[in-house]
């Protein structure tokens, strides 16, 4: 005997089962005119997924997803009952075809939709004897999404069901042909039409939703709980503005995180809506708009809101002091509003700007410069010389006279000046900065030499914020190295010799860190660790703690996000910190290594799997590899280098990230003092 469950079991097997190409005999039947029933009053009246219909009385739910929905009236006793069912797929005739099910003309709505009908037998595994039918529309209803509806009867009349089902399809309000259908967010709260090729909606439960098109510029990002406002900084300004026919409050500033290089010079945007009208349980509802202008201007962004609605649930109330972001301006009562959508004030998009392009040093640089930026290459291909739109100055030069004679490359670096190792462009540097008339110069020289044993090197020379900011990103994306397979590292003591201030020496005795590392034990808690200091610059309030420790060793945390790390005292001294306070650098006494610990948002809602596969392609490759639950690192080899990345992530979605790069041929001293730094940084765990 088969009970409701298994009886259950056997429907939705067989009713969803669904579908791929439709039958060439079938497509070129014309359809027949469906002619719609009337829906009696007292069918209950549903929403699925942004779509309204009506029901009969005294059907259970026997199958609720997302996508599927299957109500039906079992009689467990007689076997007997009948079942009505929806579904959103994609090709929902692929896998009616594969459980031989027959094409049985097609029907047009009023509205002008073409249903193709399919049926089929239940199948002897069912143990009861049975009729399904199922309706597919020729075109999409939801995104990429077409639309099944199903019936199934088991022990009953098929004709005497179809009546009830004509009626049941009566009910479906499906949007007109090659229009989006309204799609919930929220519960319904939020009604918008998205068409297809956005990603990210899903199920509308979630508080946070992340949404995008793949070949737009920017994201959209809905939240429901407290205001959200990403990047705004504090007491900025709002508007009141009307916001499909909702008063909410309108935020905009200027995103540099957004930007990208489409050759028009612009910067992203981010504008926030933030409803004042709070949900009943007291939450916001916060819609983050952030991208280029191109995102803001596209249609597929323009049309969901333009066409959108908002439907605020029974207890929703204006929301209480405190909850609206701290510039809110509200407005008196009956004042005027207006009503504003995308693009908000956003410029249109700009015409794409001329760049200077090309190669130099004979292909060993390729450049993309950023817009304004101008390019002078010299007689016979032994350097080129760059320069900026605020008087910034880039070169790029190859041998040793253009190096180390008068008037060159190295011409300048100060004979007290420290050379640090970095990598530039993907290959290791030694790098020296300086300050000359105002400007700040850095020269990376490479440790690599060309064939031949021929030197080069970049120097630039630019104001402190370039260092600092998004210009010198800019730059640096626009230069690409083709290091010959023929390069080999530079003979000693060549790069000393062309600069004496960092002759091999010249320089002091190194002091290695401990090659065991200490005890764990928590640092004290006593006074600050004081950073060295930048010989004639005026002295800073220091915005992190240092704490000395055992061993030597001394515990670094960050004033911003508690990031903290355990590090030999006497060997690394920090930089100076950045401005936006989200880590710190270090530096040993002799330049040969260099650690740094950060923290950022996963802003881009990025895996740990998607995370660790763009750190190892910016490194080049990794050697060694490990994750688990909130954490993953990568080791590999750069050059003469080694690094290792420590990288975890809390549950809020923060990122702490811990690198250390140095020499291969110091791996022995080295080895534990990293694995006792990696076991200090936090907070995490793993291995």
């Amino acid at each position: 005997m088969f009970g409701l469950q298994a009886i259950s079991i056997a429907v939705t097997a067989l009713v969803f089962t669904l579908p791929g190409p439709v039958a060439a005999q079938d497509a070129a039947a014309a359809p027949e005119v469906f002619v719609p029933r009337a829906v009696p009053g007292d069918w209950p009246k549903l929403r699925l997924e942004g779509l309204d219909l009506r029901l009969p009385p005294g059907r259970s739910v026997l199958e609720d997803y997302s996508d599927t929905k299957v109500w039906g009236r079992l009689d467990e006793t007689s076997r007997t009952g009948v079942m009505f069912g929806l579904e959103f797929d994609k090709a929902p005739e692929r896998a009616l075809k594969r459980d031989n099910a027959q094409a049985a003309g097609a029907i047009m709505l009023p509205n002008g939709h073409v249903l193709r009908r399919w049926q089929m037998q239940a199948p002897p595994e069912a143990g009861v004897p049975g009729r399904a039918e199922v309706l597919v529309t020729d075109l999409p209803v939801r995104g990429e999404d077409r639309l099944a509806i199903s019936v199934m009867t088991m022990n009953t009349d098929f004709k005497a069901a179809q009546t009830e089902f004509e009626t049941f399809v009566s009910g479906i309000m499906l949007p007109a042909p090659g229009s989006a259908m309204r799609r919930d967010v929220f519960d319904g709260v939020l009604r918008l039409p998205f068409g297809t090729g956005w990603n990210g909606l899903g199920s509308s439960a979630p508080d946070s939703i992340w949404m995008f098109v793949d070949d737009l510029p920017g994201r959209l990002r809905i939240e429901r709980g407290a205001a959200e406002t990403a990047g705004l900084r504090t007491g900025t300004p709002g508007q009141a503005i009307s916001f499909l026919g909702q008063p909410a409050q309108l935020f905009g500033y200027e995103d540099g995180s957004e930007t990208v290089d489409d050759g028009t010079g612009q910067t992203g945007q981010t504008r926030i809506v933030v409803l004042e009208t709070c949900l009943p349980d007291g939450g916001a509802v916060s819609i983050l708009f952030s991208g280029m202008p191109g995102f803001f201007h596209d249609a597929r962004v323009i049309s969901p809101f333009a066409d959108g609605l908002i439907v605020m649930p029974e207890g929703a109330r204006p929301c209480a002091p405190g909850i609206l972001p701290e510039g809110a301006q509200i407005a008196a009562p009956g004042s005027p509003r207006p009503a504003v959508l995308p693009p908000f004030d956003v410029a249109p998009v700009g015409a794409v700007q001329p760049r200077a392009e090309g190669t130099a040093l004979g292909g060993l640089i390729t450049y993309h410069l950023p817009i304004g930026w101008t390019a002078a290459p010299e007689p016979g291909d032994t350097g080129i010389g760059l320069a900026g739109p605020k008087g910034e100055t880039a070169e790029l030069a190859r041998s040793a006279a253009r190096i180390g004679a008068p008037g060159g490359l190295a011409a300048g670096v100060p004979k007290d000046a420290w050379p640090r190792s970095d990598i530039i462009l993907g290959w290791p540097v030694r790098r020296f900065d300086w300050s000359d008339g105002g400007q700040e110069q850095r020269l990376y020289l490479y440790e690599h030499c060309l064939p031949g044993d021929e030197p080069f090197g970049l120097k630039i020379s630019a104001s402190k914020a370039f260092f600092e900011g998004k210009p010198f990103g800019d730059l640096y994306r626009g230069l690409k190295l083709a290091m010959p397979d023929a390069a080999r590292p530079c003979p000693e003591p060549m790069l000393g010799d062309l600069i004496k201030a960092a002759a091999q020496d010249a320089q002091p005795a190194m002091t290695a860190p401990a090659q065991t590392a200490p005890a764990q034990s928590a640092p004290l808690q006593i006074a600050p660790v004081a950073p060295a200091a930048t010989p004639g610059a005026a002295p800073e309030a220091e915005p992190d703690q240092f704490f000395p420790g055992q061993g030597g060793y001394a515990l670094y945390q960050n004033a911003r996000y508690g990031t903290f790390i355990s590090y030999p005292a006497s060997y690394f001294l920090p930089d100076p910190p950045p401005g936006n306070n989200d880590g710190r650098a270090f530096t040993s006494v002799d330049g040969w290594a260099r650690f740094y610990v950060f923290a950022s948002y996963n802003a881009e809602a990025l895996t740990p799997a998607q995370q660790m596969a763009r750190d190892i392609e910016a490194h080049g490759s990794a050697s060694y590899s490990a994750s688990g639950p909130g954490w993953y690192v990568i080791s590999g080899a750069i050059g003469s280098d080694i690094y290792y990345r420590r990288v975890i992530e809390d549950m809020s979605g923060l990122i702490r990230v811990f690198e250390i790069s140095y020499p291969q041929a110091r791996k022995t001293e080295f080895d534990a003092v990293v694995a006792y730094m990696a076991n200090s940084f936090g907070p995490g765990s793993g291995d």
